[in-house]
């Protein structure tokens, strides 16, 4: 893969922890995989891990904003609503 950053030829694949913060809220996501250049530090998560970061990405500013609900977060769409139910 080549870095869509600086154009790097070669992205290394490494697995890392990664901690998203917001307000007085953070917490860290172990092994997050992904391909990151040696260039310029760019990363790209894998599908999973992408999935993983913005789920609980969030989470965590919904936390930091004083909502806790369940329904604001899920695969239904932004705020949770699904019209079908």
């Amino acid at each position: 893969m080549k870095c869509p950053v600086c154009g790097h030829h070669k992205m290394v694949k490494k697995i890392l922890d990664e901690t998203l913060s917001y307000g007085n809220q953070s917490l860290t996501l172990h092994e997050m995989r992904g391909e990151f250049c040696p260039s310029c530090g760019e990363g790209v998560w894998d599908v999973e891990s992408y999935l993983r970061y913005t789920e609980t990405q969030e989470a965590v500013v919904r936390s930091g904003r004083g909502d806790v609900s369940a329904r604001a977060c899920g695969r239904k769409g932004i705020g949770g609503s699904n019209p079908t139910t």
